[in-house]
């Protein structure tokens, strides 16, 4: 999932401050999920904010095509569109009406899971993906450095030099092959990542299905 937060209230208000007009949509994906923009956070937001005629929910905000068709026809009465999804959405609604101001009320962070009371990131998409040599343990994304050979010398006591709540990614990794009798895939030399793969802006041809 992709992990948002919502901008404080005084920077929404201060955003929306030029417009007389505004539309607040939600996005029925991640940002419902996570109870950041779905159909509850998008009427919590319209009580609070001042101008705002038109709000609703669509399905996926990532989706020129369900923004195209999805969109309230009552959305060409405003001037501004206060967008809850994650950057591509507010990026897409911004395409799709090019003579609207899309405002992006909330702040995008990563790709990552739930876990208690934090989110946490789990994956980069680094666009080349090394999960089955590490037990299902991502270092490019769990560790500060993202090391591909093992642990630096910073790890003490399994936990993380930056931040010593942190277990050591690498030493999870250690485990976990350990626990499957996997170990032997560690002791070759893995070869400096490749990134360019990961190089913005990024592009992926989409593959026909037969």
């Amino acid at each position: 999932m992709i992990v948002t937060k919502r901008k404080p209230m005084e920077e929404l208000e201060e955003i929306i401050k030029p417009y007389k007009k505004v539309a607040i949509i939600g996005c029925g994906g991640c940002a419902t999920v996570y109870e950041t923009g779905g159909r509850k956070q998008v009427n919590e937001l319209a009580e609070k904010l001042s101008g705002v005629v038109i709000s609703g929910v669509i399905p996926r905000l990532c989706s020129i095509e369900m923004v195209k068709t999805k969109m309230p026809k009552e959305i060409e009465e405003v001037e501004a569109i206060v967008v809850l999804s994650c950057g591509i959405g507010v990026q897409t609604v911004a395409e799709v009406l090019p003579e609207k101001v899309a405002i992006p009320g909330l702040d995008t962070f990563f790709m990552g899971r739930r876990e208690d009371n934090f989110f946490i990131e789990y994956c980069l998409g680094c666009g080349s993906c090394i999960l089955h040599t590490t037990g299902g343990i991502c270092p490019i994304a769990r560790c500060p450095k993202s090391m591909l050979n093992g642990p630096c010398g910073g790890v003490y006591n399994g936990k993380c030099e930056t931040d010593r709540t942190r277990d050591c990614a690498w030493m999870l990794i250690y485990r976990k092959l350990s626990s499957t009798g996997k170990l032997g895939g560690m002791r070759g030399i893995a070869a400096p990542k490749n990134f360019i793969k990961a190089a913005h802006t990024r592009k992926l041809a989409v593959e026909e299905r037969a």
